[in-house]
């Protein structure tokens, strides 16, 4: 049985892979030139048909690395960064009525 991937389906793949390369690899002027340079050398070579599927995944992957890439920084800067690998004791008042659900009980 052979099923087929669906478009929508590889733009969510490659937004989520585009995410994750911030990880491995910040956004840099070289680092994006770079892959600017090898997205259009990707869109050119596909075949004509998947072109525009091509394009479309190159713009969404380095939406998602540039993405990635700020909140990486910004959590980076974060105030809080120095309460990193910290515990603490902490009091917590419920004022309200728990609700039962069919699986939980929430306040």
């Amino acid at each position: 049985m052979t099923t087929r991937l669906l478009p929508a389906t590889v733009v969510v793949l490659v937004a989520a892979i585009g995410l994750a390369a911030s990880n491995a690899l910040r956004v840099s002027v070289p680092a994006l030139f770079v892959a600017l340079v090898a997205a259009t050398a990707g869109i050119l070579a596909a075949p004509p048909e998947l072109r525009r599927l091509a394009a479309t995944v190159a713009v969404v992957a380095l939406a998602g690395w540039c993405w990635g890439s700020a909140r990486l920084d910004s959590l980076d800067r974060s105030p809080l960064r120095a309460e990193v690998d910290r515990a603490g004791r902490v009091l917590v008042v419920v004022t309200g009525e728990p609700r039962v659900g069919r699986f939980s009980q929430r306040s």
